[in-house]
């Protein structure tokens, strides 16, 4: 568990998307911060059973963006179920929320390479989200110790919600944004390294290769 305050200077400038919803800000800003995290997780890198809980919670009482104070409070919990030897199955629910406060800019994104990955990444903004992801994994193959530890596929199915404007940076999303993907993970000395499809809805679809964290 860690409490503490978080202040300093920030700078938002828009790249993409809309200027009337995505606003240049900087400024100050301060945090008191809550986090409750519990690992139990067999592996850091390819986890294959166990549960990790992360409890994230933050009041804002200083913003760049908006002069009221507003609360922000996101969950994440993770869970591995292995069936034999080789394989595994993981069920993961994720979530945030403002409580229907004005915080200037949206908190949270999905997209990427980790939450509905046939989506641009940070391409779904909004301040309330539900996301739950179902996997399999199976290892392939053995690698030798010097090389790293295996070769793995990797399934996944993703269903979210989002809540509030605005939804999306672009005008390709539904209000119930799913996918599924699939690929191969090499978990390396170096860190694993992934190659795969996802398809997704209203379109989105996408080869993507990614080094590094995968859960």
């Amino acid at each position: 568990m860690r409490v503490g305050y978080e202040g300093g200077w920030e700078k938002f400038r828009r790249q993409i998307g809309n200027p009337n919803e995505l606003p240049s800000f900087s400024g100050g800003y301060g945090n008191t911060k809550f986090q409750f995290r519990m690992d139990r997780l067999d592996d850091a890198v390819i986890p294959r059973a166990g549960q990790n809980l992360l409890v994230d919670f933050h009041w804002s009482n200083a913003s760049p963006f908006v002069s009221n104070s507003y609360p922000v409070l996101e969950l994440s919990s993770q869970n591995y179920f292995r069936l034999s030897e080789p394989t595994s199955v993981f069920l993961n629910g994720y979530g945030g929320s403002t409580f229907d406060h004005e915080t200037g800019l949206p908190q949270f994104s999905l997209g990427g390479s980790q939450r509905l990955v046939s989506y641009g990444t940070n391409e779904l903004l909004m301040n309330k989200y539900l996301l739950f992801q179902l996997g399999y994994i199976r290892q392939l193959a053995r690698l030798p110790p010097l090389l790293g530890s295996g070769i793995y596929f990797l399934g996944l199915y993703e269903a979210a919600q989002v809540y509030g404007p605005p939804h999306t940076m672009v005008n390709q999303a539904s209000g119930f944004p799913t996918d599924a993907a699939a690929g191969l993970v090499v978990n390396t000395i170096f860190g694993p390294v992934e190659a795969a499809y996802a398809y997704g809805d209203t379109g989105h679809h996408k080869f993507f290769f990614r080094i590094g964290r995968l859960f």
